[in-house]
């Protein structure tokens, strides 16, 4: 976690470890613990390019985590190289995702989406539905042993064949309702606009799958268009959706949820400063909204960060958190019953905490 400290009260502080928490957009491989990609990296018997980690938590902490002042999302996007050579069995797999339900129960995440590509752990040794598998155990266990609700998602990648893309979708019709929730695109925006992909997308609305997808991250409100013509009812970021009034209407319109991450849209250049986010005014005009972490070690961050950020840097009360956690809540792609099970939390924390505000 960057070293300063944020400048709120401790009651804030002590409000945001006790709320209900939900979490829709967070990737298995840019949120893996740094001990455990040391320990996974030792064990691999074949390491083709010879990456370790230095045994000196800072110098290793520098090839995993974005700086503050990254240049682009394409320098982001760097830090998961290693991690990714991580995933390639299902033993690492399986723990990984056990271990983020672990650590988002740590700080009272109800509700957890964890989304990632199993393309890029598919090899000869090592199937589509096994790597699946593998991560839908851990999160399976991970709620077992911590109580978290969650799914799932399945990302295709920008660059990726489309050919590739749509058999992830085609997974994801095998997986739906047992472990596996919807459907992501993912990677460099600027120069895969998502209707390369149309055919994924295509086949996922036939097969009834939730689809979200990585929009608007680059500057681009026609990339956000586009997303939801394919099928998208989630929109991952969507920061430029501010600057475009037609694309407002439509999200809010169509009741199309915005998961934005405020460190990860500050590193990415997606925003150039806190203080400039839209989250604030994009709630005011009545759009939906939702705060994520994306990428905890990435980032450098956690669910309570973010929203110490929201609160401090953005001016957003309490009751605009809730608010986040109850269109997140709304939006989750997660059966009725569970989205009731999350409200009824959510409501109880409200009347205990927030009755004065209302």
């Amino acid at each position: 976690m960057y070293d300063k400290r944020i400048g709120m009260s401790e009651m804030d502080r002590e409000w945001i470890r006790a709320l209900p928490k939900v979490e829709l957009h967070c990737h298995l491989d840019g949120s893996m613990r740094l001990d455990t990609i040391r320990d996974f990296l030792a064990e691999m018997t074949m390491d083709t390019d010879g990456s370790k980690l230095p045994e000196n938590d800072d110098a290793a902490r520098a090839l995993l985590q974005a700086p503050a002042d990254c240049a682009s999302l394409d320098e982001y996007l760097k830090r998961f190289d290693l991690p990714v050579q991580c995933l390639q069995t299902a033993g690492h797999l399986k723990k990984a995702a056990y271990e983020l339900v672990r650590d988002a129960a740590a700080e009272n995440v109800v509700y957890l989406e964890m989304r990632f590509a199993p393309a890029l752990s598919v090899h000869p040794g090592l199937g589509m539905d096994e790597v699946i598998g593998s991560v839908v155990n851990g999160m399976q266990e991970g709620k077992r042993d911590f109580g978290v609700y969650g799914g799932v998602i399945l990302c295709g990648m920008r660059h990726m064949d489309p050919k590739i893309n749509i058999q992830v979708a085609e997974a994801a019709g095998r997986f739906l309702g047992k472990g596996v929730c919807g459907v992501d695109l993912a990677g460099g925006e600027a120069d895969f606009p998502p209707e390369i992909h149309r055919d994924m997308f295509k086949k996922a609305r036939e097969m009834g799958i939730p689809i979200t997808i990585h929009a608007g991250e680059c500057g681009s409100s026609e990339n956000i268009r586009t997303a939801i013509q394919l099928g998208a009812s989630r929109i991952g970021h969507g920061i430029a959706a501010k600057g475009d009034p037609s694309i407002l209407n439509m999200c809010r319109d169509q009741h199309v949820l915005l998961e934005m991450c405020p460190t990860s849209n500050l590193q990415t250049k997606a925003v150039n400063d806190l203080s400039d986010h839209p989250m604030k005014d994009l709630l005011a005009e009545g759009l939906y909204v939702c705060i994520n972490t994306d990428n905890r070690t990435v980032s450098a961050t956690s669910m309570s960060r973010e929203i110490e950020l929201a609160m401090e840097k953005m001016g957003l009360g309490r009751m605009d958190i809730w608010n986040m956690m109850a269109y997140a809540a709304d939006a989750a792609f997660a059966p009725e019953d569970i989205r009731r099970k999350i409200h009824v939390k959510l409501e109880k924390f409200k009347e205990k905490t927030l009755t004065s505000e209302m």
